[in-house]
């Protein structure tokens, strides 16, 4: 058999074993390799098989702070999620819950910008000049009505002054932003109260535990000071007359510091009883800002309680000259937002009113109201008594500062003469509450160390 050559069959041996191996010379087998048939090994495809999909639909997942969407069959990036992603009821973004209503007010749409200088008035809480988008809210179980504001975006222009008053504090619910540029202001302005803030004193009891008493009046012309009205901040005790008490101090601690529900603060107390009196300044009210979104302040948030009124000198016909009023509690401001920004300038202040000085005098000169807190940094005055009869002698006595830092009132001055009068206490401090997950707070205060400024205090917000 030649070499190499294929073509030749081998015939199996013999099987009788006689020694012969027949060869068939004239047959050949071309056909016996195949070349187009040979089995190279096991068959492929030319293109591989994709992989299932890892997701179908439009469903969503959490991939940690982060929300993916299926899109084509695969998970996509769809946003970061500031306050964390949740996979509870289907995964989304944490949001924003708001304080003392639901999360189910806030609107998507709407734009309130504030350019001039314009009032609220929450008893009219559904009807002009709020806006329509504006309703009536019941809050917790404690059956305190709120006047709540929706909107996608709100705006205080810078200069401008939004005042707010009536018997329902006020609520803005904002989805996107809100900028406090200019003056949002809930406060008392002497006898009358901020939103939803209490009354001026003119009960000998106390109407709650926040209100100023009225100071006593004893024989003919003797009248204790008012008390102050308290809410963060204790009220200052009204003055004495001779020995005629001064009205009691509104008591701290009345609200919750988480303020939830929502309230304004308490009026101070009458001085004593008739025509001529000091009645108690009212009480700042409350105002609650809560934003899915930036609250930036560079303006200022109010609700500073009223002063005192100082007692007039009897030229009205009552012989008996007064005490002075006490001065209202400041009221209560709660902002909560995604970020809360204060920039250079902003600020929140809920100060105390100061208490109204006593009659010095009959037919000589009122004395003098205390200053409103709204507008004091610092501790607002008392009011100066009356002037001083033409013999030199002096039955009246000073009101007493209002809260601020520190957060109680001062008392009202005594006048230890017989037919004399005391002065009204200061209204303690209100309550201002910061929420936010980013942001930057008032200078001198932190998430960490929530009391370096009286009377505020700073947390993280609720979301779900």
């Amino acid at each position: 058999m030649p070499e190499g050559d294929s073509s030749m069959r081998m015939i199996p041996p013999d099987a009788a074993g006689d020694g012969e191996a027949p060869v068939d010379s004239s047959v050949t087998d071309s056909s016996i390799a195949d070349s187009s048939s040979l089995d190279t090994g096991a068959s492929s495809d030319a293109a591989p098989d994709a992989p299932p999909p890892s997701c179908v639909g439009t469903e969503a997942r959490c991939a940690t702070d982060d929300l993916e969407r299926c899109i084509g069959g695969a998970f996509v990036f769809e946003a970061s999620c500031s306050l964390g992603c949740s996979d509870v009821g289907g995964a989304h973004c944490m949001e924003l819950v708001p304080s003392n209503v639901g999360a189910s007010l806030f609107v998507a749409t709407g734009d309130i910008q504030i350019t001039a200088d314009t009032t609220w008035n929450t008893n009219g809480c559904e009807t002009a000049p709020l806006p329509g988008s504006a309703m009536v809210v019941m809050q917790g179980g404690d059956n305190l009505e709120l006047c709540v504001v929706r909107t996608a975006r709100f705006t205080v222009d810078p200069t401008v002054r939004l005042r707010v008053v009536g018997g329902r504090p006020l609520v803005i619910l904002a989805s996107e932003y809100a900028h406090i540029d200019g003056i949002l202001d809930g406060s008392a302005v002497g006898t009358g109260s901020g939103p939803g803030g209490g009354a001026r004193g003119t009960r000998v009891t106390p109407a709650s535990p926040g209100t100023g008493g009225a100071g006593v009046h004893s024989g003919t012309y003797e009248d204790g000071g008012g008390g102050g009205g308290g809410l963060c901040g204790a009220g200052g005790i009204g003055g004495d007359a001779n020995s005629t008490a001064g009205g009691t101090a509104g008591a701290a601690g009345s609200v919750s510091w988480d303020l939830t529900p929502l309230r304004g603060g308490w009026g101070g107390g009458r001085g004593g009883s008739g025509g001529s009196v000091g009645l108690g300044g009212g009480g700042g009210g409350g105002i609650q800002v809560s934003v899915r979104g930036e609250l930036r302040v560079r303006g200022e948030i109010l609700a500073g309680g009223g002063g005192g009124e100082g007692a007039n000198d009897g030229v009205s016909g009552d012989d008996n000259i007064g005490g002075g009023g006490g001065g209202g509690s400041g009221g209560a401001v709660l902002l909560e937002a995604e970020q809360v920004t204060f920039e250079s300038g902003g600020y929140v202040r809920a100060n105390g009113g100061g208490g109204g000085g006593g009659a010095g005098c009959h037919g000589r000169g009122d004395a003098v109201d205390g200053e409103d807190g709204r507008d004091h940094a610092d501790r607002p005055a008392g009011g100066a008594r009356g002037r001083s009869c033409s013999s030199g002698s002096n039955y009246g006595a000073a009101g007493g500062a209002g809260g601020g830092d520190p957060l109680a009132g001062e008392g009202g001055a005594s006048n230890g003469r017989s037919d004399s009068n005391g002065g009204g206490g200061g209204g303690g401090a209100g309550c201002r509450g910061i929420r936010g997950a980013a942001g930057s707070l008032p200078v001198g205060l932190s998430a960490t160390s929530p009391m370096a400024s009286p009377g505020l205090r700073a947390g993280m917000i609720a979301a779900e």
